[in-house]
């Protein structure tokens, strides 16, 4: 595969957003601001790469069910927990 043909692929598969996630840990007080690096659209799961106080966690949210599920275990309804569970606070 040609480099612009990959670079077409990554270009329509991977979306970034910067400062994503600060109005959604503002309000929660959290000392920190989880914030949405990437966002990779992969049909009916879309994974949200978060950066974190230290380090990244990856969340995948369910466009059917409406749930994001990340590495504490488990799925919640909404993306400020889910963000405070993934960075471990």
């Amino acid at each position: 595969m040609s480099n612009i043909a990959l670079a077409g692929l990554m270009a329509v598969s991977l979306g970034t957003y910067p400062a994503f996630g600060d109005k959604l840990a503002s309000s929660t007080g959290a000392p920190y601001r989880p914030l949405v690096e990437a966002a990779i659209d992969k049909g009916p799961i879309v994974e949200l790469i978060v950066r974190c106080e230290k380090g990244t966690a990856i969340i995948a949210y369910s466009k059917i069910e409406n749930l994001y599920c990340g590495p504490f275990g488990g799925c919640v309804s909404k993306p400020n927990e889910a963000f405070t569970k993934a960075c471990g606070r």
